[in-house]
């Protein structure tokens, strides 16, 4: 059946949900096709003969993140689909998410746990762009988390530190999801986001749910800034 790429609007196979052409540059953005990874907690690294960094510092949380933030289209998606509004991209990111999935649960038996954006974003959009990437995704999802903040802080104007800071705190159980909690206890989890910068967002969201009792909690990413 043929449709349109949502990304450059030239036709493309709906089956294949982006045309060629944009599925070759977001390739060629992704870590799997220029760094390796650590065989550990996924994270990229230069080569296989280097240590991981992340992991050097002690056990480190398993986050899979896809492709580059710097990547001139991926970035563009981002932007697109979290600043603008065009909720079509959610297709595109959930495409990419997959193949950390993949990875991450490899026997299709994780629940997905959608990063939740805040009340304002949410007031300014009407939806929330985790939670159509979750649809997109067509797989199990809770949204056990909500964001305890009012304010929209976009992290990439914000330092390291005050990255952390902003994140510590952030997150709540949703209440709606209270009385399934302990049915869900013994499934994976896997906590998705859009962007990890600093990880503060990521580690904050993984921290809190693993207080509230899940011991298999990992993460991933559509964007990652090395």
């Amino acid at each position: 059946m043929l449709s349109f790429c949502p990304v450059c609007k030239a036709p493309a196979d709906s089956h294949n949900v982006i045309c060629d052409d944009c599925r070759a540059e977001l390739d060629s953005e992704c870590f799997d096709t220029f760094m390796d990874r650590c065989p550990v907690c996924f994270y990229p690294r230069v080569a296989s003969l280097y240590s991981c960094r992340r992991c050097a510092q002690g056990p480190a949380k398993r986050i899979y993140p896809v492709a580059r933030y710097d990547g001139k289209l991926s970035y563009s998606i981002l932007d697109s689909f979290k600043f603008h509004g065009h909720k079509e991209m959610a297709k595109v990111i959930a495409l990419y998410l997959s193949r950390a999935l993949s990875v991450l649960d490899p026997e299709n038996k994780a629940l997905i746990v959608p990063i939740p954006c805040s009340s304002k974003r949410l007031s300014l959009l009407g939806w929330d762009p985790m939670v159509e990437v979750c649809k997109a995704l067509r797989r199990p999802y809770e949204c056990l988390l909500i964001n305890s903040t009012t304010r929209d802080i976009q992290q990439k104007k914000l330092n390291r530190e005050q990255r952390i800071q902003a994140s510590q705190g952030r997150y709540e159980l949703n209440p709606k999801c209270t009385k399934t909690l302990e049915k869900l206890k013994d499934k994976p989890i896997i906590v998705i986001d859009d962007v990890v910068t600093t990880m503060s967002t990521m580690n904050s969201a993984m921290d809190f749910l693993q207080m509230q009792g899940f011991s298999d909690v990992s993460g991933a990413s559509w964007l990652c800034e090395l």
